[in-house]
């Protein structure tokens, strides 16, 4: 009889204290069944304040001091990449060391590019454009394990990654009710 005690306890416990799985799971239907994900296609745009981290690198770099460089050559330059951008002017424009200023404003990063290395092939020989866009960023709110303010490294991002870099939402969060609020156009 002592034995049986603690066996109703234990059973007891075991049956009420864990809440379902299927509540914790994403990318199911109302039953509760996987759905099948497909990254939509994404072309990242340039718009007007946008931060741009721009690179030129070519072999004749001793014509062209403090613009281009060369990749064996390492510069000891201890600012954050967020203070060496270019910013984007209000009429997307931004402004380089001798090339003036070029258009930018609605260009997917590949035309950017190409479009700055058309630029710069009119004073150097072979040039090669490194283009990144700092400026894109994500703001998590609400039940989030570690809400904040992301910085995102590459071009795309989806809302999967975007709950993982917050360390996934608490348990007290509805995974049925995320809100997206962004800028569009």
């Amino acid at each position: 009889m002592n034995f049986l005690k603690p066996v109703f306890v234990f059973i007891v416990f075991t049956l009420f204290s864990c809440a379902s799985q299927k509540k914790y799971v994403y990318l199911q239907d109302e039953n509760g069944t996987s759905k099948e994900y497909k990254s939509p296609d994404f072309v990242l745009k340039i718009h007007p304040n946008d931060l741009l981290s721009i690179q030129v690198f070519t072999i004749n770099t001793e014509t062209f001091p403090g613009i281009a460089s060369t990749v064996d050559k390492q510069i000891i330059d201890n600012r954050s990449p967020y203070e060496k951008g270019f910013v984007v002017d209000g009429l997307g424009f931004v402004e380089l060391p001798l090339i003036g200023k070029v258009n930018v404003a609605g260009l997917s990063m590949t035309e950017a590019r190409d479009t700055l290395v058309a630029r710069f092939e009119k004073f150097m020989d072979e040039p090669v454009v490194v283009l990144k866009k700092l400026s894109f960023k994500v703001t998590l709110l609400g039940e989030f394990n570690k809400p904040g303010l992301y910085y995102i490294p590459n071009e795309k991002l989806s809302l999967l990654e975007a709950i993982g870099l917050a360390g996934d939402l608490t348990f007290f969060g509805n995974r049925k009710e995320i809100k997206i609020v962004r800028e569009n156009e």
